[in-house]
């Protein structure tokens, strides 16, 4: 049996590394140990499978029970919301997670930062953030600002967080590669859209999220931005909750929206709709992910990263 690592790239009109370990090789078949969320097809370019020795990561590292609090000028309001603070010359970031695997961030705590809480990097990988707070950001209300819980990494969980004045809160930028759940997680006071933001990142479970005053998206968002574009695919939002939804299948893919509740809307370019089941009612099981954990790994797996809110018999 094979244990090499390597990474598979599709090479389209833009590139995806997923990471991945070999478990089995029959032939001109390969089996890795976790399921890529893209379709490889040479009418779209295709993909090869590439291994590599090194990336530099370190492992078994994390942070814990730490509150970070940025300092900023509050004579510098902005005019159209009296409690909102728009200096952008203090601290920006509060934790980022970069070469890193098998990690995790617990107990974070970030007031008045202007970018984010706890961002997963694109080389992170087997990544856990959970009760963390990203609370009160202090920046202009624009793009590129108040992403409380961004992830550019893969195979990684952010769970029971929570924020507060955030723009895309819950959020996956350009060509994530998956898979990534974002799990029992809320946000208040939402000053924009959660979802995938720009430029196609794949796989992505959203169960159980919660955006009070705004609303969760997963669209053609075209020439928004710096040139969007479709945002992401093979997105599912499973008993979501949000003042609104936009689900839109993309090409080649799906994106899926299951017991949400919320105003369903078309989406800021005519497509065609995703897959919706049992909108405005919730469906059971109550989490998708735990569900799926313990069919996978059983009971004990649940109740190691679950709390009784999540599972009543943990």
């Amino acid at each position: 049996m094979a244990t090499e690592p390597l990474v598979l790239v599709i090479l389209s009109s833009c590139q995806f590394r997923f990471d991945r370990t070999i478990t089995a090789i029959e032939g001109n078949r390969i089996t890795i140990d976790a399921p890529m969320g893209n379709a490889f097809e040479r009418e779209y370019g295709g993909g090869w499978v590439l291994k590599y020795e090194y990336l530099g990561r370190i492992e078994q590292v994390g942070i814990e029970n730490l509150r970070g609090v940025s300092e900023f000028d509050d004579s510098e309001k902005d005019e159209s919301r009296e409690d909102e603070f728009i200096d952008e010359d203090h601290a920006w970031n509060f934790v980022v997670f970069s070469r890193v695997q098998n990690a995790w961030a617990r107990n974070i705590t970030s007031v008045h930062f202007g970018y984010a809480c706890v961002t997963i990097g694109n080389q992170a990988k087997w990544m856990t953030v959970q009760d963390s707070q990203c609370l009160d950001p202090v920046s202009q209300i624009t793009g590129g600002r108040r992403y409380s819980f961004p992830i550019h990494g893969q195979l990684s969980l952010v769970q029971r967080c929570y924020t507060r004045r955030g723009r895309p809160d819950y959020v996956l930028h350009a060509r994530v590669p998956g898979p990534n759940v974002f799990l029992d997680c809320t946000a208040d006071i939402a000053h924009s859209d959660s979802g995938p933001h720009h430029r196609w990142s794949v796989c992505t479970l959203f169960d159980n999220v919660t955006v009070n005053g705004n609303a969760i998206n997963v669209q053609d968002r075209q020439g928004s931005g710096t040139g969007h574009g479709w945002a992401g695919a093979q997105k599912v939002l499973w008993n979501c909750e949000a003042e609104s939804f936009i689900v839109q299948k993309p090409p080649t893919s799906q994106n899926y929206a299951i017991g949400c509740i919320g105003e369903k809307r078309d989406g800021w370019y005519r497509r065609e709709d995703g897959y919706w089941e049992s909108h405005g009612r919730k469906v059971q099981p109550r989490s998708l992910y735990l569900k799926q954990l313990e069919d996978r790994l059983g009971i004990e797996a649940v109740k190691a990263v679950a709390t009784r809110a999540q599972c009543p018999f943990v």
